[in-house]
């Protein structure tokens, strides 16, 4: 398992506060495994370069499968969220007001939301999910991601 805060590059330092890499990679007889999350104050892009995810609420019981690249705002209610047995995550933590800055979404739309990135940002964000998914190593991965922040 790899579970990494890494800091952006000094020009990116007033827009990104930090990356949140992830990697879990299990043996193939364990299909799945769930992960509870707590609440979390953060405005993100999030990558996930092979495989994605699905998340129960545990208010509501709404389940989302989030697509391979989605925003994300504050969020304010505990999560399930199950993995699959190879699971990569690269998560881009702005500081607050930065994504709106960037992409122009208000936060208000996307508190406790999970919206696909393509269709707010456009189609290049495939592309650089893609490009990650075939990169060779993590840092190459945090390339890819500051190449097109």
């Amino acid at each position: 398992m790899v579970f990494e805060h890494i800091l952006p590059s000094p020009y990116l330092k007033p827009f990104v506060k930090r990356y949140l890499l992830l990697h879990f990679k299990v043996g193939q007889s364990e299909a799945s495994f769930m992960k509870p999350y707590p609440p979390c104050p953060e405005q993100c892009l999030t990558f996930n370069p092979r495989t994605t995810l699905t998340s129960v609420n545990q208010h509501t019981d709404e389940i989302v499968n989030r697509t391979a690249c989605y925003l994300s705002g504050q969020q304010v209610s505990r999560l399930n969220l199950h993995i699959t047995n190879d699971y990569m995550m690269l998560k881009v933590v702005f500081h607050p007001g930065a994504m709106y800055r960037i992409f122009g979404v208000p936060l208000a739309l996307i508190t406790d939301q999970y919206v696909d990135a393509q269709s707010v940002i456009g189609n290049e964000i495939k592309t650089v999910n893609e490009q990650m998914a075939n990169a060779v190593s993590y840092q190459q991965i945090i390339n890819i991601a500051e190449a097109y922040l």
